[in-house]
This record gives C-alpha cells, structure tokens and sequence, in this order.
C-alpha cells in the first residue's frame, strides 16, 4: 500500500508554554496535492481505551475535529474503506522540529457531521491499529 497525503492541518494550542501541532491525514493510493483544513475548537482528542491492569499495551481512538467550509465536503469519509485513511499527528515545542505524537488508521463507523448548511463540525474517528494486529 502506498498513502499520499490528502489533508493537512496545522494549529497552535493555548497552554501557557505553547505547542505547536500539524496533523497530516492519508490516503491509499492518493496521488494528487494536499488541501489544507480548518479544525474546530478542540482539534484533536485522544482517548485511551481501559484495558486490564496487567496489559502492557493499551489501544487508543483519536476523534478529529474539522471545520467542514463547503457541504459534502468530507463525503469521501462516509464510504471509505477500513485502513484506507491514516494520520500522524506532530508536535513541536519550538514551531520547527515536529515529532510524531501519534499514528493511526481508520476504521468503519469513521464520520459524523451535523448536516447543516456550512460551515459546519464534523468528527473523523481514527484508532492506534492495535485492534487490526489481533
């Protein structure tokens, strides 16, 4: 599988010591340019899953939230593939050297939107791919 970038976010948090973050999503078999987006809010919220105590490794879902500016803008989402989308999400702490913080795939069930006119939310659900390795 080859993934091309489709998407990219890039953002600022507001923590006293400020954070900067890019989110780069993929897609199986994309050739084409990058269209940057526009996040909501809160961008991005990582949830742990709860796993017994003794695990040593533990699953977690990334929900992303995007500013949909046009409608069916995100349409695609709706009928993808599982593991046909990927992200990596990357934080600096100085706006120039990016880490990644977190990697994942999607999954089914992967988006919901409000269906309104735009502007509007919408949340992309991505997970760390532990469940796809069992």
């Amino acid at each position: 599988m080859s993934y091309g970038l489709r998407y990219t976010l890039a953002f600022r948090d507001v923590l006293p010591t400020p954070n900067w973050w890019k989110v780069n999503i993929y897609k199986n078999s994309y050739v084409g340019s990058s269209t940057a987006v526009v996040g909501d809010g809160s961008p991005i919220k990582l949830n742990y899953k709860k796993q017994d105590l003794i695990s040593p490794l533990c699953g977690s879902e990334l929900t992303l939230g995007l500013m949909a500016t046009a409608n069916n803008q995100y349409d695609e989402f709706l009928t993808a593939e599982p593991l046909q989308y990927c992200v990596d999400i990357l934080k600096s702490t100085d706006g120039v050297t990016y880490n990644t913080y977190w990697s994942g795939v999607n999954t089914t069930d992967t988006y919901t939107e409000s269906y309104t006119s735009a502007p509007y939310p919408i949340q992309l659900k991505f997970n760390c791919g532990l469940g796809e390795l069992q």
